[in-house]
């Protein structure tokens, strides 16, 4: 019935393995509760506990064994003991934490560490407080440097630059780019107290690994930077992220430099153009988005310009802290008032995606290549990029899109074409929930309300949202930001919202 810690000797006990304790007949429940209360309070030659209790606060401990002769008991005195010590077991151990699943990822994270762990050692929730789950494990923390009366002093690591074959290669410790982005931060501010920069080691999004393509992977690097400023209360944490399709992207492409220079500033133009077209039509995003630049030597295939410096562009956003809708343990649908609180704010949160049109085309050749067909279309929505932030009790209160990747990439096509990618978050939940059809109905009520409000607030003040890129180019047939913006314009004010969403209903199975 324990989880074993092969480090320190120490086996843990669940809630849910002390729960099943109750089905067994009183003289093996007494058996097992003395063998629990001898070995809780008792240390092994290491000094570490035989038993302790999985995820328990302090108000759950040996203690509470202790001096109890379990063997010796009558049935009723076990029951009772047994009864008490189950409640306050409970009531120690968080609600998400108490059911013992492997498919629920904060549990998971919680016991895999607690098996490998040694107790010394520092855990990465202690370096960034509110880490959300999925980053367990991701993060590799880099050398960098250390900063001793406002002096920056670089790590060892980095006087073997020469043996730093390129960028791409992303060398486990001796990483280019992250001592770039610290020399950066030392240069925006003089009252730097501490950084810890760790790369993201895999996409946080599921669509990564699905649309990995053979020919084009351009999938971004990306960094978490745990910032503290002398003055400030306590750090910040901000996530960066390498433009895609930046100059050294272009030039293994074939490019001249001159043009891969200026298409890069283009396209660095078009993603901010984007996230203000975005946040026009209503979609919750982080509150800033910073544009910075860096400087490194180019080693890729164009060996014309191997060694040569370029600028690598990357975005700084604040961390979002939240749960990404689709890592949301199942078992948080059990509760009513969770499941209808989520299926409203993602009802909002689909009607404004499915106005922008967020989609991919590597997305949508991955769902070709795969059994299932190209159900979503390639849309991108519930796969990593919305954030559900809870209240203090638990249930969520707000959803923001923490990367509006694919914004404006379907912008030509009747929004009815994609009714399934948006009925797919219901039915994939469908079986989680106590009342399906109340779930299902709330999220398109949801949706209706959220886009009719985006509507009217286009047809109310037109003329703003018209002339928000009239001083960009002017449309092309290549589909500029200027062209989608029109097109997409068009779509909402002649999209029939209540057709659509029958649409999008009749395709939930009851």
């Amino acid at each position: 019935i324990y989880y074993y810690n092969k480090l320190t000797g120490t086996r843990y006990l669940t809630f849910e393995e002390f729960l099943k304790l109750r089905q067994l007949d009183r003289g093996t429940l007494a058996d097992h509760l003395q063998e629990i209360a001898n070995h809780s309070n008792r240390y092994n030659l290491g000094g570490y506990r035989e038993i302790a209790f999985f995820a328990a606060g302090p108000s759950f401990s040996a203690a509470g064994f202790k001096d109890r002769d379990f063997i010796h008991a009558s049935p009723e005195t076990i029951q009772l003991w047994f009864n008490e010590l189950l409640k306050k077991f409970n009531d120690a151990v968080p609600a998400n934490l108490r059911k013992d699943d492997t498919d629920h990822l904060e549990w998971l994270n919680l016991m895999f560490s607690t098996l490998i762990a040694h107790p010394d050692e520092t855990r990465v929730e202690n370096i960034i407080q509110d880490l959300s789950p999925e980053f367990y494990l991701q993060i590799r923390w880099l050398p960098g440097a250390m900063i001793q009366d406002g002096e920056v002093i670089w790590d060892r690591v980095f006087d073997d630059k020469d043996d730093v074959q390129g960028y791409d290669e992303y060398p486990k410790l001796c990483d280019w780019r992250a001592r770039n982005l610290i020399f950066n931060f030392n240069r925006d501010y003089t009252d730097v107290e501490h950084i810890n920069l760790g790369r993201i080691e895999s996409s946080m999004s599921d669509r990564a690994l699905q649309s990995q393509s053979p020919i084009d992977n351009t999938w971004r690097g990306v960094y978490i930077v745990d910032m503290k400023r002398r003055e400030s209360d306590g750090a910040r944490v901000r996530i960066i992220r390498l433009q895609k399709w930046g100059v050294a992207h272009r030039l293994d492409k074939g490019e001249d430099l001159l043009k891969a220079i200026e298409e890069t500033e283009e396209y660095t133009e078009y993603i901010l153009d984007r996230r203000l077209a975005c946040r026009q039509l209503g979609m919750n995003l982080p509150s800033w988005l910073i544009t910075r630049t860096m400087n490194e030597a180019y080693h890729g295939s164009a060996k014309q310009y191997d060694g040569r410096t370029i600028q690598s562009h990357y975005f700084e956003r604040e961390y979002v802290s939240g749960i990404a809708t689709q890592k949301i343990p199942g078992g948080n649908f059990a509760s009513d008032d969770y499941a209808l609180a989520f299926s409203h704010l993602l009802g909002e949160a689909a009607a404004t995606n499915i106005i922008v049109g967020r989609g991919d085309d590597l997305m949508l050749e991955a769902e070709r290549r795969s059994s299932l067909g190209d159900i979503r279309k390639g849309v991108l929505f519930d796969d990593g990029d919305e954030i559900v932030i809870a209240n203090k009790h638990g249930i969520p209160q707000t959803i923001v899109v923490a990367d509006h990747t694919g914004a404006f990439h379907y912008y030509d096509h009747s929004l009815d074409e994609y009714a399934y990618a948006y009925a797919l978050p219901i039915i994939e939940r469908r079986k989680l929930v106590s009342q399906p059809e109340q779930f299902a109905e709330v999220y398109i009520n949801a949706f209706m309300t959220r886009f009719i409000h985006i509507q009217n607030e286009y047809r109310e003040r037109r003329w703003a949202f018209d002339n928000l890129f009239k001083h960009r180019p002017p449309p092309t047939l290549e589909g500029n930001m200027t062209h989608r913006w029109a097109s997409v314009l068009l779509r909402l004010d002649q999209t029939d919202v209540q057709a659509l969403a029958d649409t999008i209903r009749k395709l939930i199975p009851f």
